[in-house]
């Protein structure tokens, strides 16, 4: 069983995750890994698992569906609060209102219920994320 086998280093994601991530980032799957994940196929293949999820582990094990599909739209989120922002002052928007006109856009936008203050979260963890960034660029960040 894969549950606690894979890990992936680069993407620091494990499971079958691991391995979707390791695909998606150009990142090469361990050897060790690569085994563990065809001995699950073949645990499958041979109908010794009754499910995909008990060979690879539940994929959102503890996890609201409804807040992962949210926190997908992150990048979505930051790119509407700067248009909106677009030649205010200060450009980052700060107040409950400019969130509000976020979420509201995000919402009718991809048909999801996004809150002022999720817009907020999201927003400033993709700010965080923006910076991090620069700071391992040395570069700084512009507008």
């Amino acid at each position: 069983m894969l549950r606690n086998a894979m890990h992936c280093p680069y993407c620091n994601t494990s499971n079958l995750t691991g391995a979707t991530a390791c695909a998606a980032c150009g990142a090469p799957l361990p050897d060790w890994a690569a085994d563990e994940f065809r001995a699950g196929i073949a645990t499958m293949r041979q109908y010794r698992s009754r499910s995909w999820s008990e060979v690879f582990g539940e994929p959102y094990q503890g996890k609201h569906l409804d807040s992962l599909r949210l926190r997908r739209l992150k990048w979505e989120v930051w790119h509407i609060a700067r248009a909106v922002t677009a030649g205010k002052k200060p450009k980052k928007p700060r107040d409950e209102q400019t969130f509000g006109e976020v979420g509201r856009a995000v919402s009718k936008k991809f048909g999801v219920r996004m809150r002022a203050t999720t817009a907020r979260e999201l927003f400033y963890e993709a700010e965080r994320e923006v910076a991090d960034l620069w700071a391992t660029l040395d570069a700084p960040p512009r507008g």
